[in-house]
């Protein structure tokens, strides 16, 4: 028996269904997603000037180390079973799905508070690792640990709206922990207060966040009561994805680290925030077009249609590569007045870590697409290979580059680390089979990118005067230069280039 026959017989025996989202519906949901990010973006383009300048760089490094500490706890408790929510509950019933949905999600909060605990219990030893140590940070490891716990409660939610494809109240979560942000911020601001104040602000208000969401799936989609039948089985698929975890918070989160020991917090806060930039177009475009492909993925693997896996992966790994690539060009050239736009001048020196840091993400998620498709066929733990590799690459370049260029330096060693786990995810799928890649579509995406990128940077150079309009001229350049060059390349043929993009646009209309 093949493992789509197999499938096909698992989906029949569990009466999984039979109705499956067209694509017009996937990237509908992808645009109210996207909505909400570029509403959660926009507030933070609006206060992280306010931001950065009321804290400086040392205490914008504190910010963004209390931030690292708050992701890598919650890969302890999880233990991947996130995944395997997405693997085995699409496609049932209601009633299956809220009972086995609740058991796991009551597990990870009863283990959640048990290390959160802990953690608060060994603040000094923590805060040694985290913040170089003193007497003075150890105080923000409980907070962290606060944080954490409503940060598993959020993600929690999350996984129920992404399980039910409810793009809505995905986008719901999003937006709802911009505004408690946003709230955050305008009370530090207007009552001058400091960034211990601030994380305590953020907590309160996430919390009331979660309890608000809570009620509102408990109201919309019912109450079941907890089967923890399930646990063993989504631990088991989970397992072997816990080292992948802590990789990834490796990749992410491991260069801070670095710079703490080679540079200093103020070194920290200047790569934070061009890091963060360099996310925003991850966050705006790619995440949500990424977001609900491994429930439509894993819905029509379990009906036993591999097409149908293979056509959603096209589309919408095309569509990101598409509307990323130019988004990169345009940092590449215009890092240096972004980053005059948004911050002090003692930020400048990072402008390079935008772009770097967005391609290297950019190549993460279509990594994690060949990655989805290891878990189809149960051989997930292929994925913590690749993701491990990356991380080895990661420790090994941090080691060369930090202590000679920096943060730059640090930018590089993320997006090389993030190459090679796209370069080995590509080869095993080769002997997998399960996505076929054709390479003629990305490389005319790549050549028109880099076309785009040469107007731009001849428009920089013509250009005198102020970051604002720099900015505009340069992005000018860069869209008109990308559309006619993909049309030239023939990516995409000139009469139906509207409709590429229409699918999108007509999500962010839904959404607003």
């Amino acid at each position: 028996m093949t493992e789509a026959e197999a499938t096909i017989v698992e989906a029949e025996a569990l009466g999984v269904g039979k109705t499956q989202p067209n694509l017009r519906r996937y990237f509908a949901s992808a645009g109210v997603i996207a909505a909400a990010q570029i509403f959660s973006n926009l507030k933070g383009l609006v206060m992280l000037p306010l931001l950065t300048r009321h804290l400086g760089t040392i205490n914008y490094g504190v910010w963004s180390q209390v931030l690292i500490l708050a992701t890598f706890v919650p890969l302890l408790m999880i233990m991947g079973t996130d995944s395997a929510i997405v693997r085995y509950l699409p496609g049932h019933d209601d009633e299956y799905q809220r009972r086995h949905f609740s058991g796991w999600l009551l597990a990870m909060l009863g283990l959640g508070a048990l290390l959160c605990g802990l953690l608060a219990a060994a603040r000094a030893p923590v805060s040694n690792v985290f913040f170089g140590g003193g007497q003075e940070y150890e105080r923000f490891v409980p907070l962290a640990a606060a944080t954490i716990y409503v940060n598993l409660v959020l993600t929690g939610i999350r996984g129920w709206f992404r399980l039910k494809a409810a793009s809505g109240g995905w986008a719901a979560v999003t937006a709802g922990q911009a505004v408690t942000s946003l709230i955050a911020t305008i009370l530090l601001l207007s009552l001058n207060r400091t960034i211990y104040q601030f994380v305590i602000y953020s907590v309160v208000l996430d919390g009331l966040l979660s309890l608000v969401l809570l009620a509102w799936i408990w109201r919309a989609y019912g109450f079941s009561r907890p089967n923890f039948g399930l646990l063993p089985k989504l631990v088991r698929f989970g397992l072997p994805l816990v080292p992948a975890g802590f990789a990834v918070w490796g990749l992410n989160w491991l260069d801070r680290i670095f710079l703490v020991k080679y540079t200093d917090l103020s070194a920290i806060g200047r790569y934070s925030l061009a890091y963060s930039l360099g996310y925003l177009g991850i966050q705006a475009v790619a995440n949500p077009i990424w977001t609900m492909y491994p429930t439509v993925a894993a819905e029509h693997w379990n009906q036993g249609d591999p097409d149908g896996v293979q056509r959603y992966f096209e589309r919408t790994a095309g569509a990101m590569l598409l509307l990323v690539a130019p988004i990169i060009a345009f940092t590449a050239v215009a890092g240096r007045p972004i980053l005059q736009f948004f911050a002090p001048p003692s930020f400048a020196s990072a402008a390079p870590v935008i772009s770097i840091v967005m391609a290297g993400y950019l190549l993460t998620l279509l990594s994690a697409y060949y990655e989805t498709a290891m878990g189809l066929v149960h051989k997930q733990w292929l994925s913590t290979v690749a993701t491990v590799i990356a991380l080895a690459s990661n420790v090994a370049l941090n080691f060369i580059l930090i202590p000679r260029f920096g943060i730059i330096g640090a930018a590089v060693a993320t997006g090389a680390a993030f190459a090679i786990q796209l370069l080995f995810s590509l080869a095993v799928n080769g002997r997998l089979g399960v996505l076929q890649t054709r390479a003629v579509g990305p490389i005319r995406i790549v050549l028109a990118s880099l076309g785009a990128t040469a107007a731009m940077a001849l428009a920089s150079m013509a250009f005198t005067g102020g970051a604002v309009a720099e900015l505009c001229v340069i992005g000018a350049a860069g869209a008109v230069s990308y559309l006619g060059l993909i049309i030239v390349l023939r990516l995409v043929p000139a009469s139906g280039l509207r409709s590429e993009f229409a699918l999108v646009y007509q999500g962010l209309r839904r959404a607003g």
